[in-house]
């Protein structure tokens, strides 16, 4: 519950506002469906199989396998892997769009890649932190630059001051190591690697600049899961590991739609004109949200990554400036199409 004061004639009043809450029935039909459902394989941050079970390779987004500098680029490429939408300071107004090799629509983290991917073709150690830590402003604004330029969303004071306070951390967290490479050297010598480098990633107060700011871990579990699930397996994982939800705008505006959670009715009509709101509203539903997942998971039987994979993929059928096409959503029948719903729209770094 919020706790809110109200003035009235010299009185303070204090009235309860009602928090999200999770609707156990559209969980668990949900969780029924992805029991027995066909889930396509976990993004592998490498390659996807198309028809005939022919395997195409994102070699315009990411290094090839065992390649130099890899783990350098995943570690910087997750710190900058939030806001990928633009707002007239009042509402949402769309996604983020950049121009790529004559393309105007390439959206979001697709363009974040291809950009990231661009300067560790020229230059496999940029993102080692020595470099980062005493990057120049020039420097950062041509490695986020599209066919058009830099690209204004990501060329900003905060994103820079970020950058340069992540590579520095590796020059005095002496103990766990001075780079990526060898801080996940170090979570690989314990029983539980991921857990481990989840640990030092995350720690509230000694953890890495653009990871541990987040309480719910959200570019951490990418970082996470891009290592884990790539197929040079940069990191190990076994019956201990233990993968958190990963809550980002995308997941919440399903979860919403789907009905896993309910809004307040005084929420309702900031949510569907797709206004600003208040921190500790859009806190309460990515809590929320993270609870419907964590429930998920454990009512399918399913794991972390197959829940988000199967959700990431209604996402085809649900965009944010489209109608969605509830009839070809293989989802329909256990999903409440809220199809008003949206997202709760805050400036944050954490996704």
């Amino acid at each position: 519950m919020c706790l809110h004061w109200h003035r009235r004639t010299n009185k303070k009043e204090i009235f309860m506002e009602k928090s999200p809450a999770l609707n156990r029935k559209r969980i668990n039909a949900f969780a029924a469906l992805a029991k027995t459902a066909t889930i396509a394989p976990p993004i592998n941050f490498y390659s996807s199989t198309i028809r005939a079970g022919a395997e195409y390779i994102f070699e315009d987004m990411y290094p090839p396998l065992k390649a130099p500098g890899t783990i350098d680029f995943f570690f910087f490429a997750m710190v900058h892997n939030y806001g990928f939408w633009l707002d007239d300071r009042t509402r949402y107004t769309s996604p983020l769009y950049g121009k790529w090799n004559g393309n105007s629509g390439v959206k979001g983290s697709d363009l974040l890649w291809k950009m990231l991917h661009a300067a560790w073709r020229k230059d496999s150690e940029c993102f080692s932190p020595p470099r980062l830590a005493r990057i120049s402003d020039a420097e950062f604004a041509t490695i986020f630059s599209d066919d058009d330029g830099p690209v204004s969303l990501f060329n900003t004071e905060h994103r820079i001051a970020q950058t340069r306070d992540y590579g520095k951390w590796f020059r005095t967290r002496r103990m766990a190591g001075q780079s990526p490479d060898e801080l996940v050297q170090y979570a690989s010598e314990y029983s539980d690697p991921v857990g481990a480098l989840q640990e030092v990633l995350t720690h509230p107060e000694n953890g890495i600049p653009g990871y541990h700011e987040d309480p719910l871990g959200k570019k951490a579990e990418l970082l996470l899961m891009a290592l884990v699930n790539r197929p040079d397996k940069l990191l190990r994982k076994n019956a201990e590991t233990v993968s958190r939800p990963i809550v980002d705008y995308h997941d919440m505006r399903l979860t919403l739609r789907m009905g896993h959670v309910t809004l307040p009715k005084a929420w309702r009509e900031e949510n569907r004109e797709r206004r600003f709101t208040s921190r500790e509203r859009e806190d309460s539903i990515r809590k929320a949200t993270y609870r419907a997942d964590t429930l998920l998971v454990k009512q399918s039987g399913r794991t972390r990554d197959e829940i988000d994979t199967l959700k990431w993929s209604a996402r085809i059928f649900c965009p944010e400036m489209m109608v969605p096409n509830c009839n070809a959503c293989p989802m329909k029948k256990v999903c409440a199409q809220n199809t008003q719903l949206f997202q709760p729209i805050v400036r944050t770094t954490f996704y």
